[in-house]
């Protein structure tokens, strides 16, 4: 009894997806100021459950890239 397999060609992976991505980040990149592009950097977190205005005016005058959550900030889940 012969056997035979068929094999299915993989898709060949194509970069244009990664290209225009690459692109948009260039792009906005070259708009950020060095100021905004460190700021990015910072990862920061606060005390309390209240995101106040003062907050948000230091998150915004610090350019800062992400806001860490601890279970202390979060009274329920739709304050997420």
């Amino acid at each position: 009894m012969m056997s035979t397999t068929t094999s299915v060609p993989s898709p060949t992976p194509t970069t244009d997806a990664g290209d225009g991505l690459e692109r948009r980040v260039e792009l906005i990149l070259s708009q950020m100021t060095l100021e905004q592009k460190v700021g990015q950097l910072f990862v920061v977190s606060f005390e309390g459950t209240t995101f106040t205005p003062e907050l948000e005016c230091a998150i915004q005058d610090l350019h800062v890239g992400r806001i860490l959550l601890f279970g202390p900030n979060v009274s329920s889940l739709s304050q997420l």
